[in-house]
């Protein structure tokens, strides 16, 4: 899957729901019965936009597994946390879904994987749903399955203590419709975000 520049790759809806229909919309939190367990989850924050503008010559591309991963984190007081449920879960499995009662068994190769351009001097928008991702397992009493209950959950993060990110970009186009990239082609790039407003431009190059 390569996507053109022009178009909005959205890290929680468009390119996200492909593999497991995360719930959209609102902000605070949702919850199931649990039986005494803790099934309250967060749902999706207003959507903040990261700004990839390739000031340079060369044509760039981010790596984004079998759809469902994104490769930027920010920076949180415990640590960098990954924005895509891709990152936090191998077969790309957000909690939303398992919450609902989906069941994670596994997942199968997607082959070489997928990544989108980010041209030269062109604009990429990446979208964000303001949830960072973690490894979870739900209780299941909270999803109603005895298994299949391992996800990645997304948890609000602070706009107050969350300043700062990395996205990595591949800087190699010879496998430019696969998740490949060669070590030394994978270039980490820091930047600045204020969450009090709705994005951030990035330059990369």
């Amino acid at each position: 899957m390569n996507f053109a520049s022009s178009a909005v790759l959205a890290a929680a809806t468009a390119v996200l729901s492909a593999c497991s229909g995360p719930v959209t919309g609102g902000t605070g939190s949702s919850s199931s019965t649990g039986g005494g367990a803790i099934c309250t989850h967060d749902v999706p924050g207003t959507t903040f936009t990261f700004q990839l503008n390739n000031t340079g010559t060369r044509n760039l591309r981010l790596l984004t597994g079998c759809g469902g991963t994104i490769p930027i984190t920010v920076d949180t007081p415990s640590g960098a946390v990954p924005i895509s449920r891709g990152s936090a879960d191998g077969c790309e499995v957000s909690c939303d879904s398992v919450f609902k009662g989906q069941q994670n068994f596994g997942c199968s190769d997607c082959g070489p994987g997928t990544s989108f351009a980010v041209d030269a001097g062109k604009v990429t928008d990446v979208a964000w749903d303001r949830r960072g991702y973690t490894a979870y397992e739900v209780d299941p009493s909270c999803s109603g399955n005895a298994d299949g209950n391992r996800c990645a959950l997304g948890t609000l993060v602070d706009p107050a203590t969350t300043k700062t990110g990395t996205v990595t970009i591949c800087s190699d186009t010879l496998y430019p419709n696969s998740d490949s990239c060669p070590a030394e082609n994978l270039v980490p790039v820091a930047f600045n975000l204020d969450l009090s407003k709705s994005s951030v431009v990035i330059s990369v190059n």
